[in-house]
């Protein structure tokens, strides 16, 4: 990953992420922005991954970081597929913030389970998208309720963010 890219997203991460806040890292790969996330003071990360090596990936890195305590890695996604297991996030309680690092198409399918993941107030950042797929992916995100509020863009790449209203 182009390392101002990687920046982008750490940025926006920063801008929204307050101390004590519970954060759900979707498509973590090697758990960076998870790590991140945890090292800027949330309570807790759900990082979630249905590619088992960057699981096992990611697990290895919050060990090697000291984030055991903060930092779960699980394999799983927020969608039905064949290639990991559901995880359901009505049994789950909702998070102040969700990442979401993956294409565009997948963000789409999963814009109701992004959102119900979220509590109220609460924000969404999603990457991995090219700026041709932006207002599609913005679309399928604003019809679940959530507001954009920002949007970064770097090279091709654009990163989003929403937000849930508060209560």
């Amino acid at each position: 990953l182009h390392l101002s890219i990687r920046r982008q997203r750490q940025m926006c991460i920063r801008d929204r992420l307050r101390e004590g806040w519970r954060v759900l890292d979707v498509g973590t790969g090697s758990g960076i922005l998870a790590l991140f996330a945890a090292k800027l003071g949330a309570k807790e990360v759900l990082a979630l991954d249905i590619d088992k090596v960057a699981v096992k990936v990611a697990r290895e890195n919050v060990l090697r970081n000291g984030l055991r305590r903060k930092v779960r890695v699980r394999w799983g996604t927020l969608i039905r597929t064949e290639e990991a297991p559901l995880v359901d996030v009505s049994s789950l309680k909702p998070f102040d913030l969700v990442l979401a690092n993956i294409t565009a198409p997948v963000i789409e399918s999963m814009a109701g389970e992004l959102a119900r993941a979220l509590a109220p107030g609460g924000f969404l950042i999603v990457s991995g998208i090219i700026l041709s797929q932006k207002e599609e992916t913005a679309g399928a995100l604003s019809s679940q309720g959530l507001q954009l509020e920002r949007e970064n863009s770097c090279q091709e790449w654009i990163a989003l963010t929403f937000r849930k209203s508060p209560p």
